[in-house]
């Protein structure tokens, strides 16, 4: 590791870059990186103000099940609530349930929302368009369920990195063939370029996530090289230029995160589509830190953001 390895990190973000040797993640063995992302969460308890129930649906498109999380607020001072449907993140081939928790919870709690959380099907088992698939069938048993004090017309869809990707991706799914009435799209730091691969010669270091581990996500997902073959803006959505008709957007990614610049590209192709569109950089902030550091000032910004943008948008 280069001496100057964390000479640009936001000081209370440092620590945990010392379990990052190479910078990104490990994907040599993926049981192996699930089940050390899996362990990280363990430490994790869920408030006790919200209530947590675990379901399982039928898909509609294939015969697989799909598990999902319910969390409510435990308070119950509104008739209906706004309704999140959350992706974890993880790069298409990690994360589960659990490794949700964290958002889902906190979310549940100070937005006070119902969140559901969706454990799609996960490369390199299962490549495109599997978890497109089983978040539509996610999405749709939401809008049709007569159980979930939910309101009809404040349904949001969001994630975190992979699971940002994979939301907007739902978006544009919906957009285009679905029915369901999508009010909010909360996007932390996503996944959307599948061209985001190739090394340059003045490329900086990326920590946590890096263009190896990006290339090897992207091809598990695919379950090709992107770099050989036409990708589908439901798999990539910075390929999709014509964005109308999409969900209003909050967008928060870190100011060193590989990501940054086609979350950039992403904000002004919604806009220059007539999309209203939040966009928060937090500056020396690298993949997915509140994940990493959740009490650090800088992740306590973004999640007041979050709060505030859903406060404006579901009054």
């Amino acid at each position: 590791m280069k001496d100057n390895f964390f000479g640009n990190v936001d000081n209370e973000l440092k620590r945990v870059l010392h379990f990052f040797p190479n910078g990104g993640m490990n994907l040599e063995n993926i049981d192996e990186a699930r089940e050390i992302m899996i362990n990280s969460y363990k430490s994790f308890s869920p408030s006790e103000n919200i209530h947590i129930e675990n379901k399982e649906i039928g898909s509609i498109f294939e015969k697989n099940k799909i598990k999902l999380r319910i969390y409510t607020p435990k308070k119950e001072i509104k008739e209906k609530y706004p309704i999140l449907l959350w992706m974890h993140g993880g790069g298409y081939l990690v994360g589960n349930l659990d490794t949700s928790d964290m958002w889902a919870s906190f979310l549940c709690e100070n937005a006070n929302i119902i969140v559901v959380s969706v454990d799609y099907r996960l490369a390199p088992e299962n490549i495109y368009p599997s978890p497109i698939h089983d978040s539509y069938s996610a999405l749709k048993w939401i809008s049709l369920n007569t159980n979930l004090k939910f309101d009809k017309n404040n349904i949001i869809v969001g994630g975190d990195s992979a699971g940002g990707g994979l939301a907007t991706c739902l978006s544009l799914y919906n957009r285009d063939y679905g029915d369901v009435s999508i009010k909010y799209q909360l996007l932390l730091y996503p996944m959307l370029d599948d061209k985001n691969t190739k090394k340059e010669e003045n490329d900086k270091e990326y920590y946590i996530w890096n263009k190896d581990n990006n290339l090897k996500a992207w091809t598990y997902y695919l379950g090709y090289n992107p770099e050989n073959r036409e990708v589908p803006i439901y798999a990539s959505p910075l390929r999709c230029k014509n964005l109308s008709n999409m969900p209003k957007t909050f967008i928060g990614i870190g100011g060193i995160d590989l990501f940054l610049q086609e979350n950039i590209e992403y904000a002004k192709n919604l806009l220059i589509s007539g999309i209203s569109t939040e966009f928060h950089i937090y500056p020396d902030a690298y993949h997915a830190f509140p994940d990493f550091e959740p009490l650090a000032k800088i992740s306590k910004n973004l999640k007041r953001d979050i709060l505030n943008a859903l406060k404006k948008v579901l009054d």
